[in-house]
């Protein structure tokens, strides 16, 4: 199987990558920096203007979209470039004729987004599920492992503040899990027709 996976540079792009060639799959990378550390060819190119997404889904079965932003930069505020990379990443899938699309964004509460990180992710989802009717969505809180943003964050905050002062978010509860069991379900899900088009929430077994 073909297999494109964006932002393969990236964290769980990169154990991906391992987990799908150990299984026999053809994979690709696309990233704007065009890296091949990994051993995969890479496209280099840009979600955000479309530079190179053709070429990077040509012949491909399955693509992971692993893009996100995190702070606003000169071209506009995050939210705003993480919805224009992923319509031109759907646009670009479906002229590919792309069957199925894995995306890995955020939990959501019941109550709706209680961030703009997490309606971003939310608005994501949405655009590539419209987009194309295989699409897997796959929503994970904060992924436990020694390169994971998130988890290092609460690990720096730990480790350098003896006492820390709660702040709003302090009510809000989650359900963390392991960077391995996010790769297995996303490895899984390139060739499972049983999550074709569901949204899957990922959480381990403590909050």
């Amino acid at each position: 199987m073909n297999v494109l996976i964006t932002g393969i540079t990236g964290y769980i792009g990169s154990r991906l990558a391992y987990r799908l060639l150990a299984e026999g799959h053809q994979v690709r990378g696309f990233s704007r920096r065009g890296s091949d550390e990994l051993g995969v060819p890479v496209v280099q190119g840009d979600a955000i203007t479309g530079a190179g997404l053709d070429r990077a889904l040509d012949g491909v079965d399955v693509a992971y979209y692993l893009i996100h932003s995190m702070e606003p930069s000169a071209d506009g505020p995050f939210a705003a470039r993480e919805r224009a990379a992923a319509e031109r990443f759907a646009a670009a899938a479906a002229a590919a004729g792309t069957p199925r699309t894995i995306y890995l964004g955020g939990l959501i509460p019941e109550g709706g987004p209680a961030s703009a990180h997490l309606a971003s992710r939310l608005a994501v989802e949405e655009v590539l599920r419209q987009a194309s009717p295989c699409t897997v969505a796959f929503r994970a809180s904060i992924v436990i492992g020694a390169g994971s943003s998130s988890f290092r964050l609460l690990v720096r905050l730990v480790e350098r503040m003896p006492v820390l002062p709660l702040p709003a978010w302090r009510s809000h509860r989650t359900n963390p899990i392991d960077e391995r069991d996010v790769v297995e379900m996303l490895a899984r899900a390139a060739t499972s027709d049983a999550v074709c088009g569901l949204t899957l929430d990922l959480g381990g077994p403590d909050t």
